[in-house]
């Protein structure tokens, strides 16, 4: 044990690696408004430190980290950085009026806090995720569209891609929801859950219907838009009373008994042995990028009773 201060904005904000323990932290925190700016400070301890008798961190443990306008903090650590920024909401659905604003995002090199530098972005921050050896940040500017952004942490860091997925909205908050196969040149894939509908961006764990998944390819740094799987509850079937899927795409027949609403999320991409999947809801579907955009192969439906893979047409 170690007696430390500070108040961790969320389990993103603890790390441990090579022998250290790092937190990143609100200093002082004496009140419940997490929405206030409070003075931000990372904490780096050698894990031999932690001893059976309790005793203080010293001082010389905490840097005082750069503000970024706002306490409604998303952070994220790579092996060598830390890199976090905000918005100025709690919630997660876009803004009613565009942004006025610069939003500022702070990457901190791990053995060097104190040479923290600010960059700027054009969009709020929803979301930060590592993906390969650079970071990903998701959020708004605007109602019409969710931004992706790329930060390269390869030199010194720098936002090298921002795209807009037109009319798509984010509708998963957890960690999880996003993935990404990115090899050492830094190109691959990566995806994260969307909804063409704003009114389902709210990102709530109890309203976690199935949602389409969006699919970014990365290469060179930048990024670029691949398109959606689509969910079966968005798709052209919808509402089609001539089969025996209910709306929300499980079968009219299924009765759930166990994790009915499934806290951890029921949609995200998923890469694996040289496949692309999307998890959407009860729908497994299997896509494929050809000339720059990812397309349906086949899709499962595992509350079908005797399940059968369905090619697209």
């Amino acid at each position: 044990m170690l007696g430390v201060r500070g108040d961790p904005i969320d389990y993103l904000s603890l790390d441990s690696g090579n022998g250290r323990f790092r937190a990143l932290t609100r200093w002082p925190s004496r009140r419940c408004d997490h929405g206030q700016a409070y003075p931000l400070t990372l904490l780096d301890i050698p894990v031999s430190r932690l001893a059976d008798e309790l005793q203080e961190a010293p001082a010389r443990m905490y840097a005082p980290m750069p503000a970024v306008g706002t306490g409604r903090i998303e952070n994220r650590f790579t092996d060598d950085h830390l890199v976090y920024g905000g918005r100025r909401s709690w919630g997660s659905y876009p803004p009613d009026e565009p942004l006025s604003e610069v939003v500022q995002i702070a990457a901190v090199p791990l053995n060097r806090p104190e040479s923290a530098q600010i960059l700027t972005i054009p969009h709020s921050v929803l979301r930060v995720e590592q993906a390969g050896r650079n970071v990903v940040l998701t959020g708004y500017r605007d109602d019409s569209a969710l931004d992706v952004s790329m930060v390269d942490l390869a030199a010194a860091p720098r936002v090298v891609s921002t795209v807009r997925l037109a009319g798509r909205y984010e509708s998963e908050g957890r960690s999880h929801a996003f993935n990404s196969l990115i090899d050492e040149g830094g190109n691959g894939l990566m995806g994260l859950p969307t909804t063409h509908r704003e009114s389902q961006s709210g990102r709530w764990w109890s309203f976690s219907e199935a949602s389409d998944v969006s699919f970014l390819s990365v290469g060179g740094g930048e990024i670029a838009p691949l398109g959606e799987l689509v969910a079966y509850s968005n798709g052209p079937d919808r509402d089609n009373d001539d089969d025996a899927i209910d709306d929300d795409g499980t079968a009219e027949t299924y009765n759930c008994e166990v994790s009915c609403i499934d806290w951890y999320g029921n949609s995200r991409p998923v890469f694996t042995d040289g496949r692309i999947f999307a998890l959407a809801g009860a729908e497994l579907i299997e896509g494929q990028v050809t000339s720059g955009r990812i397309r349906e192969v086949r899709r499962l439906n595992i509350t079908v009773g005797s399940p059968s893979a369905t090619t697209s047409r």
